[in-house]
């Protein structure tokens, strides 16, 4: 009903090619940036479009065989003719396809953050896509290798990467991290969805943002129940919550919510929690010395 078969010629036609319209769609008056020249007027040349999507299929299906430099290059020409092949139709399937496999492209290129980018574009424009599951299992290898890399050999913030395509131009953690927490908005109920919010969780236990995993970790638990990380994380929220007490003389809330998720963990999961008992028993003592600890401070 929103969506309707459109013929080439503009006129409705139930046996026509399904052409959704993009957010940008919903534009309909020329506003300020257009006249003045900032900001480009939706372009609608068919058989332009066409050709070049045409030609980016073929440059695809070419690089495919090759290997090398030669599959870069021919990656990244077909790539560019995707490109085109959208700037020509905009607000269509074909800008929707074409915006896909220019992602695909730069991603076999190793071009990792042009291909990210177009990924965001895609998500952006087309929210409801039919790609959404590929499009977010790509960005997590993207987000998940950028994160890799920067625990490995951390870069400051002021540094600048010129050279190398893989990387975005600094702050190569940060946009690992961004671009997780934009797939969690973007797709909340996504295939890869409790990944990404794993992967997220985990970075900040890494890094002893404490708190943060804790809440990232309940996230895991409350809103996706089914997820195959439900023991990890309710297991390192615990742990998240002993490193986030601060003392007898701050909040009691992480010792009293540690106290709860040892006892569910036991209860929901007897089997893995058997593998890790001398861990859990650990956390309960410390948990109850350290409960006593503040009656004690309250007492003198």
């Amino acid at each position: 009903i929103e969506n309707p078969f459109v013929g080439d010629d503009g006129e409705t036609d139930e046996m026509g090619v399904f052409r959704p319209e993009g957010v940008s769609a919903e534009r309909t008056r020329e506003d300020f940036l257009q006249r003045i020249g900032l900001r480009a007027k939706r372009r609608k040349d068919i058989e332009l479009a066409k050709k070049h999507y045409q030609s980016g299929q073929d440059k695809f299906a070419e690089a495919s065989q090759a290997s090398g430099e030669q599959r870069v290059i021919l990656f990244r020409q077909a790539a560019e003719e995707y490109q085109l092949a959208a700037k020509n139709w905009q607000s269509s399937a074909l800008e929707q396809d074409a915006l896909m496999w220019a992602g695909e492209c730069h991603f076999f290129a190793e071009d990792y953050y042009e291909a990210e980018q177009l990924y965001a574009q895609l998500v952006k424009e087309y929210p409801r896509n039919p790609y959404l599951d590929h499009v977010d299992t790509r960005r997590f290898e993207i987000a998940d290798y950028w994160l890799k890399v920067d625990s490995q050999n951390h870069k400051p913030f002021v540094y600048v990467n010129f050279s190398d395509p893989k990387f975005p131009w600094n702050d190569t953690g940060g946009h690992g991290k961004r671009v997780l927490e934009k797939m969690r908005i973007d797709n909340p109920t996504g295939k890869v969805s409790d990944d990404a919010t794993m992967r997220l969780a985990v970075e900040q236990f890494q890094k002893g943002k404490y708190e943060a995993a804790a809440d990232t970790f309940a996230d895991v638990r409350l809103t996706y129940p089914d997820s195959e990380h439900q023991f990890n994380a309710q297991f390192l929220e615990l742990q998240s919550l002993l490193e986030s007490y601060q003392g007898p003389n701050y909040s009691s809330i992480p010792l009293t919510e540690a106290q709860k998720r040892v006892k569910q963990i036991v209860k929901q999961f007897p089997q893995e929690a058997s593998t890790r008992e001398q861990e859990l028993n650990e956390a309960y003592s410390k948990i109850r010395f350290q409960m006593a600890e503040r009656v004690w401070y309250q007492a003198d």
